[in-house]
Parts: C-alpha cells; sequence; structure tokens
C-alpha cells in the first residue's frame, strides 16, 4: 500500500471506523492490529467531546458529564467535524438538540447551547473601532432616512423561549440554584463584545425588530427602521424612540460605520 493510501485507510478507520489499513500495521498477540488501531480512533472521539466541553461548559455543568458525553457521542455520529480548528466544533449542537428525540421536551438545552454558542463568537470576532457619538452628528438629522448602518463584527441576537441566558449565570455562580424553565413569553438578547468584554441586555420586541431591519439580511435604511417601529408604537412617537435607539447603539458600541445610500 503507498503512503498516501495508506494515510487515505488510516484517516477511514479513524474517522468511520473502516478496517482496511489493519493488514498494513505490525501486530502481536499482545497488541493486535485493532487495539493499536484504537488508540489512535478513540483519541481523536476523546479529543473532540473534550472540544464540545469547552465550548459548552454550562451545557456540561448542566446535564452532568455522563449525559454530556453520550450526548457529545451522538453528536459526532450525526454532525463530522469539517474544520481543522475544533474551535468550530460544535455550531450546530443547538440544533442537534432539537432534533434529538432524548432532549427535544426539554428547550433550554438547545437555547442554552445557542446562547454559549452565541457568547463565545462574539469574544473571537473580529476587532472593529466603534463610530463616536460626534461622527455621528457630524451626518445631520436631515441625511438620516437613507443612512444603512454598519454594526460590530460582534454583533449577535438570539429570541429565547427559556430562562437559558439566567441558567448560564446560575450555573457560572455554583452557589445559586438552578431551575430551567419555560418563559411566558419570548425574550429578545443583544450579544456583542465591547473590548475584551462580552455585553449583552435584554431587547424589547421594538429593538429586536428595529436591529433586525438594519443588520440583519434586509439590510434596511434608517427610514426603513422607523416604518418597522410603526408597527410597535404610534406614529408620532417613532422618531423619538428611533433616535434613542441610535444613541443607545452608538453609546454601546455597536455601530461602526453609517453609510448615506
Amino acid at each position: 500500500m503507498r503512503l498516501a493510501e495508506m494515510q487515505r485507510a488510516f484517516q477511514d478507520h479513524v474517522l468511520h471506523e473502516a478496517m482496511s489499513i489493519a493488514e498494513s500495521i505490525q501486530q502481536s498477540e499482545q497488541f493486535p492490529a485493532a487495539a493499536r488501531l484504537g488508540i489512535y480512533s478513540n483519541a481523536y472521539g476523546l479529543r473532540l467531546h473534550d472540544a464540545l466541553a469547552y465550548n459548552y461548559p454550562r451545557l456540561q455543568q448542566l446535564m452532568g458529564t455522563a449525559a454530556f458525553a453520550e450526548l457529545a457521542r451522538h453528536y459526532l455520529a450525526a454532525q463530522p467535524s469539517t474544520n481543522i480548528s475544533v474551535r468550530w466544533f460544535g455550531h450546530r449542537l443547538a440544533a442537534h438538540l432539537e432534533r434529538h428525540a432524548e432532549h427535544c421536551d426539554k428547550p433550554w438545552l438547545s437555547e442554552l447551547a445557542s446562547w454559549e454558542w452565541a457568547i463565545a463568537a462574539a469574544f473571537d470576532a473580529a476587532d472593529e473601532t466603534p463610530m463616536s457619538l460626534a461622527a455621528f452628528a457630524e451626518i445631520g438629522a436631515i441625511g438620516w432616512p437613507a443612512l444603512y448602518l454598519q454594526f460590530h463584527p460582534s454583533l449577535r441576537t438570539l429570541r429565547l423561549r427559556t430562562n437559558a441566558a439566567q441558567l448560564s449565570r446560575q450555573l457560572a455562580d455554583e452557589s445559586e440554584v438552578v431551575v430551567p424553565a419555560l418563559l411566558d413569553a419570548a425574550q429578545h438578547w443583544l450579544i456583542w463584545r465591547e473590548e475584551l468584554t462580552v455585553r449583552y441586555r435584554p431587547m424589547s420586541d421594538a429593538e429586536a425588530g428595529a436591529l433586525e431591519m438594519m443588520a440583519g439580511t434586509r439590510r434596511g435604511t434608517f427610514a426603513d427602521m422607523c416604518e418597522t417601529l410603526c408597527q410597535f408604537h404610534e406614529a408620532e412617537e417613532v422618531p423619538l424612540l428611533a433616535a434613542g435607539m441610535l444613541k443607545k447603539w452608538l453609546t454601546q458600541g455597536l455601530i461602526v460605520a453609517a453609510v448615506e445610500e
């Protein structure tokens, strides 16, 4: 077997437990080929389990180590690692938990996974210099309707139906009692990074809608944002509310640029 073929066969064993590589492995009665190969295949799974536990420490804490290990095993089988960095292993864990029969009746698990992933992604996001209030003021209110806003790369939003955000904080403070629960109404959350510190806060439905209009796939203008706010407030209230939101976003370092249409 050529080296390239041997490497592919070894990879197939580690990833898929294929045994074609066994014929190329020196073995003895004391150390058969299967045992020698198992050292590598088992280590691969363990390292990915460790990576998943590192990315989701609160989820592991809530589930317990044994249940989390079982989850990691099922996840690896369903979603094999495809990235050269283990940092990104686990990006579909929340969706996996939603679909998994054993966990789908506990929505706080998938939402806690979504929360932890968003927090980590905000921390790892690229740096960008926030726009200052003074720089934004130079535009002048007359130019606001045609403005497109560019937001900090760390910005993330979540809509949670459970108390996953509170669970994360309670789990970090081991003195608090952890009680997973469904909320009476879904809560929007805004997550971002300020220098080296990840920040988060709840949002109203109106702010979440406005932010989705400006930072989401639609990439609307300030005028579009005001139209969105009219779905939540009386029209005469919207200009002041919209201006207040812009000021809040600027002071929290969420906006990095404002471009006229």
